[in-house]
């Protein structure tokens, strides 16, 4: 009976010691055990299986000996852009196992090296999307250049309220590509172009700003000044014309032959000097009435009110023309 207490009482203590081990403990056992598991695979040329138990070795805590184990099995597989990087981030740490074990896994690095490519992208908008061959592979800025396998690649980015800047490329084994990112933004719909011309107005409504008045200039002005110098010119050639009759009137060779008198023998001349002396004076006067008028209607704009207007009125007399104007 005492036999069996000692027995329950050890199992009892046994148990409640086991309790008392920390989580933190225990994923480190199992991180390990994951980690052991995987190196045993890989000795029996199990790469693959390997290959499983390093991922989730590394996704319980991403140490740098598991990393450098998953990319050493990575490599084993062909997968050199993932095997270059995870051996790069192992060589970055400080770390007793990776200083052991650090010409190894440089020479490792170094193989993988020779069958990837690099790309770094510059410039283009903080946080667009970095996608290579429609993989989601980060975000700009990018930290370290894309590791990509040998041969064509279609890079695209993108961003929100810019349209996608799409590359293709194609890289040999250790290219180290350099490219310039160019996000063009998209044009706005006609709704938002509306929406951003439209400025808020909140003491009332816009002020009318009037159009201009189309000038109502009319050509009266110059033309009654043509016409009034023209029908002056008229008159001058009217007075001469009587001037030339009179002189021929009052030559005595001419007009005095034999017993005839001045006025049998001129008489034409008379009547036509008299004729052209009032037709003269007549145009003479018109034409400095429509002169005068053309002048005064071109100098003031032909009238700028539409009632405003000026009337020219003539009445001829004997051997004058009496003309009035009247505003």
């Amino acid at each position: 009976m005492r036999n069996n207490f000692l027995r329950i009482l050890t199992l009892a203590l046994a148990l409640g010691i086991s309790s008392f081990a920390t989580p933190g403990a225990l994923a480190q056992d199992e991180h390990e055990q994951l980690i052991q598991r995987g190196i045993e695979l890989r000795r029996a040329g199990q790469d693959e299986e390997a290959l499983g138990y390093f991922q989730q070795a590394y996704d319980l805590e991403a140490t740098p000996r598991a990393a450098a184990q998953l990319g050493l099995a990575a490599q084993a597989l062909g997968m050199w852009p993932r095997s270059y990087t995870l051996l790069g981030e192992a060589l970055a740490a400080n770390d007793p196992w990776i200083e052991e074990n650090r010409s190894a896994l440089e020479s490792a690095r170094e193989t993988a090296g020779q069958r990837i490519a690099t790309l770094e992208l510059r410039g283009g908008s903080a946080g667009a999307e970095v996608l290579v061959d429609g993989i989601p592979s980060g975000n700009l800025p990018l930290e370290n250049p894309l590791v990509v396998r040998p041969g064509a690649h279609t890079v695209e980015i993108r961003q929100e309220g810019y349209r996608p800047a799409i590359m293709e490329l194609t890289l040999s084994p250790g290219d180290a590509a350099r490219e310039t990112v160019r996000l063009v933004p998209l044009a706005p719909t006609p709704a938002e172009a509306a929406a951003a011309t439209e400025t808020p107005n909140p003491t009332g409504p816009l002020p009318v700003t009037p159009e201009p008045e189309e000038s109502s200039a009319s050509p009266v002005g110059p033309i009654l000044l043509g016409v009034g110098v023209a029908t002056i010119g008229g008159a001058v050639a009217a007075l001469l014309i009587g001037e030339n009759a009179a002189s021929t009137w009052n030559d005595d060779e001419q007009c005095l032959v034999g017993n005839a008198t001045r006025g049998e023998t001129c008489g034409e001349f008379q009547t036509r000097a008299e004729r052209s002396r009032v037709i003269g004076g007549v145009l003479a006067a018109a034409g400095g009435a429509l002169a005068l008028t053309g002048i005064v209607l071109w100098a003031a704009g032909d009238g700028d009110d539409e009632d405003e207007s000026a009337n020219l009125s003539c009445t001829p007399g004997l051997a004058s023309l009496d003309c009035r104007m009247e505003f």
